[in-house]
């Protein structure tokens, strides 16, 4: 297969290290998911998708009987029926939740950052935690006691919740583009994609 700045003459060339099939979508979308490192290397470049759609059908290779057998070819038969699906995915619901899960578990084992300062974070909040509750039911006889164990348990639970929350959303956020693209190819439905980073 030809790079594609040469199948498709001025067309940007592929950021380094880059998928080919992701920044040919690019190039015909006219977007930049690499974060910036193609927008840097494709400066001459301005062809659109547009622009190479209309040389296509200027092209030789459009040109002639192609035209006419490419409606040939996409016509439907006399008579048939046009296909239909239960759903706009291919796979059932449930499969897109697993498969969703799975990719998340991958993915959040590969994150060392994340799991890193999740360890240090839970540890430290341990730490202190213990210190709070260290002989606390000791002291929990009268009506204060109760009060200030209570409150320790909801501090632990909240702390425990901001902690996590802190720790996932600039995962999630990271990953917004991918559920953007992928939602609307229908790959999944975007209820799968929530219980999946849910669970």
């Amino acid at each position: 297969m030809l790079p594609i700045s040469v199948a498709l003459p001025g067309s940007p060339p592929i950021a380094k290290g880059f998928s080919a099939a992701s920044g040919m979508l690019d190039v015909l979308a006219g977007t930049d998911s690499s974060g910036g490192t193609a927008a840097a290397e494709r400066k001459g470049a301005s062809l659109t998708g547009q622009q190479y759609q209309d040389a296509f059908f200027a092209s030789s290779a459009w040109t002639g009987d192609a035209a006419a057998r490419h409606v040939s070819l996409t016509a439907p038969l006399p008579g048939a029926t046009p296909v239909t699906f239960a759903s706009a995915q291919a796979r059932s619901f449930a499969y897109q939740i697993y498969a969703l899960i799975r990719r998340g578990a991958r993915m959040a084992n590969r994150n060392v950052n994340q799991n890193v300062g999740r360890i240090a974070a839970i540890t430290f909040l341990c730490t202190l935690f213990g210190t709070i509750y260290f002989n606390l039911y000791a002291r929990s006889g009268d009506y204060q006691g109760m009060r200030t164990l209570v409150a320790a348990i909801f501090m632990t639970a909240a702390f425990s919740a901001m902690l996590n929350m802190d720790a996932s959303l600039p995962t999630l956020i990271s990953q917004r583009s991918s559920f953007y693209r992928e939602n609307a190819a229908l790959m999944y439905d975007s209820g799968a994609y929530v219980l999946a980073n849910f669970v």
